[in-house]
């Protein structure tokens, strides 16, 4: 039976979030520079790990723990604020708040730098703050909170959100003014491109038609999309 209060709706039954390690984070992919992960631009790590089954589920290649690669919270730290030209940092997944202390410390310390957080989870705000031990670190050091699963069947032109039931929640006076600079509920929906080696990165939620249509057009020409969605 799952627990409705953590809005478990797609957890398997009896699931327990593993041992991970200390002071570690495992992390499938890292962004420096994304347009489309929350105000401005942001670096973007994500996770590896979730114990959520979403049906439409953007990254299911970052489900498993082992899809990742530790890093530590001061590597993690020293990479973020050694990039130039950001604001912040966007946490997505996998599930960040699988690994909210670990993810907590580090954004902590970025705010003291002067950067800003925000993070995407597949659970609810209320699941959040109903999990203070187990969660309540992440979540009492973000900036902008987008919560709730990708569904495929809401997808829709929203900026910052794949599906029409994820809501932007500022958590924190910069938030707001984050948020309020330039969140737009009416806004088109973007698609960034970003290019590393050989390699083009697609991140944002395109439509299922426009994702398939983009990704045979590049690989007709020799162009391998590697995918980022948040």
């Amino acid at each position: 039976m799952t627990n409705e209060r953590l809005d478990d709706t797609f957890l398997p039954i009896e699931a327990k979030p593993p041992t991970l390690p200390a002071n570690g984070v495992l992390v499938a992919a890292f962004q420096e520079r994304s347009f489309v992960a929350g105000p401005g631009c942001r670096a973007v790590v994500w996770v590896a790990g979730c114990l959520r089954r979403c049906p439409s589920c953007s990254q299911p290649e970052f489900l498993s723990f082992e899809a990742g690669k530790r890093r530590t919270v001061q590597e993690l730290y020293e990479q973020i604020i050694s990039t130039s030209d950001i604001v912040g940092v966007t946490y997505s997944g996998g599930e960040p708040f699988e690994q909210a202390d670990q993810l907590g410390e580090l954004s902590e310390r970025l705010q003291q730098f002067g950067l800003s957080t925000a993070s995407y989870s597949g659970y609810r705000r209320a699941a959040l703050v109903a999990e203070p031990k187990r969660f309540g670190r992440l979540y009492n050091a973000l900036d902008i909170l987008i919560d709730g699963e990708y569904r495929k069947e809401a997808h829709g032109p929203y900026k910052w959100r794949g599906s029409g039931n994820q809501v932007v929640h500022a958590l924190s006076p910069k938030g707001m003014v984050e948020a309020r600079a330039e969140y737009d509920p009416g806004s088109t929906q973007e698609v960034q491109f970003s290019i590393s080696g050989n390699r083009l990165r697609m991140s944002g939620f395109p439509d299922s038609d426009t994702h398939e249509l983009l990704v045979e057009a590049l690989a007709s020409r020799g162009v391998l999309v590697k995918e980022g969605q948040q």
